[in-house]
């Protein structure tokens, strides 16, 4: 799976830098993921690890100083590790007291407990940011991971890591063995201390290949439904892996998608291998640290992701500005699209994601959005289908400015303003201030984001009406 880490917020910054602009990646990258060894004591049932993967054998010690070495050199913002698992290795004390002593920050994806030493030892030079994962409830977690008290360990290592001082989230794969549970686990959640929650969907690779585990498309477009809900009251975050998400984005995540995998992250496996995220498959490596450094890799490497045209197809979506190519972890598997999913039926001409934040922020007291433009014609929409082709938009650039004019002149929207729920204006997830910064955030961050023509999300709010009455039709 892919990663959902505070880190990559970084990426909106520097999607408007002119080095991004010019080469459509960032000077260095915001966060790499260090993965020292693939051993790990647990046997989960969708591991990248299990199946046809030869072992990858870890670089030599000295190699691996050398990495640490170019991390501090480049001043890269931060440093994940992750594996395997990383606090059953050997050598963890070793590699934690190395990167203390070069001042690097660093950030942890664990599925145990730390030991009585290991947390003295982190006191000295905590991780900023915790990842640990839960599966389910005790039962199907313990069995899912291979060991009995898993789930216990990961509640009691969530107090371990915010004693630290850590911000700690919770992050759980979700699929189609474990789909029934996620209400309860969400209470779970709540009661842990965990900072977040974090829902990431299984890629085909490794044991996540077993087609018993995936989603069906309906019960994705329930998890759309659980993840809006949800946020009202805690700060659930849907991962990259499903992508761009149309007009439910301001309700799923806190900033618009951008897959960074290439772009602004990276991934060095146990063997040196640099890879664009979080996979095995080494025909995707930019090649192996020790016979490069890790920025000639990060410069040269990577040129077919970062030069991916998109098909004929994708090339009409009217969505394709702010898509990109959806996730790359399920584009190398044929699985980039998921608009099926998420996309209205209705078409109107009004900015959906605009429209949506800006028809919540109604409901908070904030100026109302403005009416929104004339329906494109329905003989304009039949015969632009039968060309196989979906209603084009004009993409314009969105500017803070603009966004400032509208919300001030605009009139209000007896439709948009009726659906809005009214929970919003009391719920301190999604107050006044945060959606003023997130429609600044948003503007910023894509240019090119289609601000026209595109579909009102009239089909969000009976939803989700419908699920606060029922909300057993998650299952």
């Amino acid at each position: 799976m892919g990663t959902l880490h505070p880190a990559l917020h970084r990426a909106r910054e520097a999607l408007s830098s002119p080095f991004f602009r010019q080469h459509g990646y960032t000077e260095r990258p915001l966060l790499l993921q260090w993965m020292p060894s693939t051993d790990c004591p647990l046997s989960c049932g969708h591991c990248l690890l299990r199946g046809s993967q030869p072992r990858l054998a870890p670089m030599a010690w000295p190699l691996q100083l050398a990495l640490l070495d170019e991390v501090a050199e480049l001043e890269l913002p931060e440093l994940l590790l992750s594996g395997g698992e990383p606090l059953a290795l050997p050598q963890f004390t070793a590699i934690v007291e190395a990167i203390s002593e070069r001042g690097l920050r660093w950030s942890l994806n664990t599925a145990l407990r730390p030991t009585r030493e290991q947390r003295e030892l982190m006191r000295q030079h905590p991780p900023g940011f915790v990842a640990l994962s839960l599966d389910g409830d005790a039962a199907f977690h313990d069995a899912f991971r291979g060991r009995e008290g898993a789930f216990a360990e990961v509640l009691e290592a969530v107090r371990d890591f915010r004693e630290l001082g850590a911000q700690v989230a919770i992050g759980t794969t979700v699929h189609a063995r474990n789909f029934s549970q996620l209400d309860a686990l969400f209470g779970v959640v709540l009661s842990s201390q965990a900072d977040s929650w974090g829902l990431h969907l299984c890629v085909p690779e490794g044991a996540g290949a077993d087609p018993s585990l995936r989603l069906s498309r309906r019960q994705l477009s329930a998890l759309l439904d659980f993840v809006a809900l949800k946020r009202r009251a805690f700060p659930v975050g849907l991962a990259d892996e499903l992508g761009f998400c149309g007009d439910w984005e301001p309700m799923l995540r806190d900033a618009p998608f951008f897959c960074a995998a290439g772009r602004a992250q990276c991934v060095v496996l146990p063997d040196g291998s640099l890879l664009p995220c979080t996979s095995l498959d080494l025909r995707h490596s930019a090649g192996r640290f020790g016979e490069q450094s890790l920025m000639q890799l990060w410069s040269a490497g990577f040129a077919a992701l970062r030069e991916h045209q998109p098909s004929l197809r994708c090339q009409r979506c009217r969505y394709a500005p702010a898509c990109g190519g959806g996730c790359w972890l399920q584009r190398k598997h044929g699985e980039e699209c998921f608009k099926d999913v998420w996309m209205p039926r209705q078409f109107l001409g009004a900015s959906a994601s605009l429209a949506l934040a800006l028809g919540l922020s109604a409901c908070t007291g904030m100026n109302p959005p403005p009416p929104p433009p004339p329906e494109v014609p329905a003989a304009e929409q039949k015969a632009e289908a039968e060309l196989g082709a979906e209603p084009q938009a004009q993409h314009t650039a969105l500017s803070p400015e603009r966004l400032s004019e509208e919300r001030d002149t605009g009139a209000v929207n007896p439709d948009l303003t009726l659906a809005t729920p009214s929970c919003v204006a009391t719920e301190p997830f999604y107050d006044a201030e945060r959606l003023e910064g997130l429609l600044v955030e948003w503007a910023l961050v894509r240019s090119a984001w289609p601000a026209e023509g595109l579909p009102k999300p009239s089909s969000i709010i009976p939803r989700l009406s419908a699920l606060d009455e029922d909300p057993a039709r998650a299952d």
